[in-house]
């Protein structure tokens, strides 16, 4: 029996099991500390979004406003394809979740 195998099985020395042990934990602590990609993170509920609603260029703003809500799954809250549910309805509680998330990125897009 080989030694890896008696550390398996229980039948070889403490030792040899604390070493394989200590062995596999650096092996995942290396690959958690390689794997570790960072995600871009948005405060809020609104992405950083260059223009601002100013009087003068509702055109451009509202097409950028709408591919944003739309790549978080929220359109239907501003187009009315997504209506409320009635309350008591298992569904009900994440629209209005939903629905008050989509006027804080509208609020911000417009300030």
């Amino acid at each position: 029996m080989s030694k890896a195998d008696e550390s398996v099985t229980g039948s070889g020395d403490q030792s040899g099991t604390d070493a394989l042990l200590e062995k596999l934990a650096q092996l995942l602590t290396a690959k958690n500390q390689v794997a570790a990609v960072p995600t871009p993170q948005f405060e809020g509920a609104a992405a950083p979004i260059a223009i601002k609603l100013d009087g003068t260029n509702f055109g451009l703003w509202s097409q950028v406003v709408e591919m944003f809500v739309l790549s978080k799954d929220k359109l239907g809250h501003l187009n009315g394809d997504r209506s409320q549910p009635p309350e008591g309805n298992p569904t009900h509680h994440k629209w209005k979740i939903d629905d008050s998330i989509v006027k804080v990125m509208l609020h911000k897009f417009m300030t």
